[in-house]
């Protein structure tokens, strides 16, 4: 029987625009008197609703995704659940222990060494003594910190505080695990460890998880919220939420009903004159690879059978990153380029050859055919497939530009 770990209800949440807290104005009161009214007409002070009348639950087990654009609530949601905020309406109820992992070091004071850390975070997050000493060793392990324990955290990277972080919660033993966006700070290797965790830990425990990595919602979470402004999108198959968030992205503004009544990306406007059999990544040698160094020469391949005929139909495809940025788009109208004719039946292999080079990361495939007159797809293949990339230049950002430094002395005259 599936219990309710979470649910919310009718919740809204308004924040003041330009307000301070109290720390920020007992320094300096006589400053923060005279300050003038910050409002759209002179008079009193402006509001903006992080969330707008929010209503879902969560099932006890369950690993719900929580995607959208920034600025969409997403983090609200998730403080709230948390108890870090109450709701400006509506009511939000979660029935067990919390651990939240919503910010990388919350709760760790930068002088205390790692071990230090470990204690304080256990007590915060309500463990004894006791109990911390028991998983103190499994905790040290999974964050793979050893050397470092006895190191004050101020002296820690990013990456290096969000490890500590995570393995502190996730020995908490909680019953509902909140994640938002800080898995984004580690390195590949440990984010598939953290991922594993997740995945092993709902069987008993629930998940909400916050990020712009579709990948990763996709390999862990069955259903998914989107979100935009405040509002619920959708609240359908992490499939479907996604292709909304696609839509989204590329400036159709959609309602729920709207993606109800539509489908997803593969079904909607779709004629059916043409199937994509199969899709795969392959190098120079024609080996197909799912992995690919920067750089590198490679093939998109794909087998597309024809179910009536077709005259110039445009192939196309595009490469997105893993929070769903769109990093390539290429189609043959745009490079000018006649395709023919082909008959029902009929069966082409199509081979894209091209460099890729991309930072480091994980990346998804998208295929379409459409008619030449761009009314609608003979066929469309959302993640048709996803490839990893890596790259020894260590970059960050989308390509890697492989940048090169070159000092010349300069003759004084």
């Amino acid at each position: 029987m599936a219990e309710t770990a979470a649910c919310l209800e009718g919740v809204s949440k308004r924040y003041q625009l330009g307000a301070r807290s109290l720390r920020e104005v007992v320094p300096t009161p006589r400053a923060w008197l005279k300050r003038p009214p910050q409002a759209g007409n002179g008079v009193g002070p402006r509001y903006i609703w992080a969330l707008n009348d929010i209503s879902f639950s969560i099932r006890r087990g369950e690993a719900l995704g929580i995607i959208g654009p920034n600025g969409a609530g997403k983090s609200t949601v998730l403080k709230l659940l948390a108890g870090v905020t109450s709701p400006t309406k509506g009511q939000v109820n979660v029935f067990g222990r919390v651990s939240p992992l919503i910010e990388v070091g919350a709760g760790f004071h930068p002088d205390l060494t790692g071990r230090e850390n470990v204690y304080l975070n256990g007590a915060i997050l309500g463990l004894s003594r006791r109990e911390i000493q028991r998983k103190f060793d499994e905790i040290v392990e999974f964050s793979g910190l050893a050397d470092f324990m006895d190191t004050p955290v101020k002296r820690y990277s990013s990456g290096m505080y969000m490890r500590l972080g995570f393995s502190v919660s996730a020995h908490v033993e909680p019953e509902v695990l909140l994640v938002d966006e800080v898995l984004a700070v580690g390195d590949y290797a440990f984010q598939r460890k953290c991922l594993g965790w997740m995945e092993n830990y709902r069987r008993n425990g629930t998940v909400v998880f916050v990020s712009h990595n579709l990948e990763a919602v996709r390999s862990l979470c069955e259903r998914t919220l989107l979100l935009n402004r405040g509002e619920i999108l959708l609240d359908a198959s992490t499939e479907e939420a996604i292709a909304g968030y696609h839509a989204l992205l590329s400036g159709q503004q959609l309602k729920e009903r709207e993606f109800a009544r539509e489908g997803n990306l593969e079904q909607r406007a779709c004629t059916g004159e043409a199937e994509i059999l199969r899709v795969w990544l392959s190098d120079e040698e024609d080996k197909e690879i799912f992995a690919v160094k920067s750089g590198a020469l490679v093939s998109i391949c794909c087998e597309v059978r024809f179910h009536r005929t077709v005259e110039e139909p445009i192939f196309g495809f595009f490469i997105a990153g893993g929070d769903g940025t769109v990093v390539y788009d290429f189609n043959t109208q745009q490079q000018n380029l006649s395709t023919g004719r082909y008959e029902a039946g009929e069966v082409v292999r199509l081979r894209f050859s091209q460099p890729l080079p991309l930072a480091e990361g994980s990346y998804q495939l998208n295929l379409g055919i459409t008619r030449g007159d761009l009314r609608a797809y003979c066929c469309w293949k959302q993640n048709a497939l996803t490839f990893f990339v890596h790259d020894d230049s260590r970059c960050k950002g989308i390509v890697s530009l492989r940048s090169r430094l070159q000092i010349e002395d300069m003759v004084l005259k």
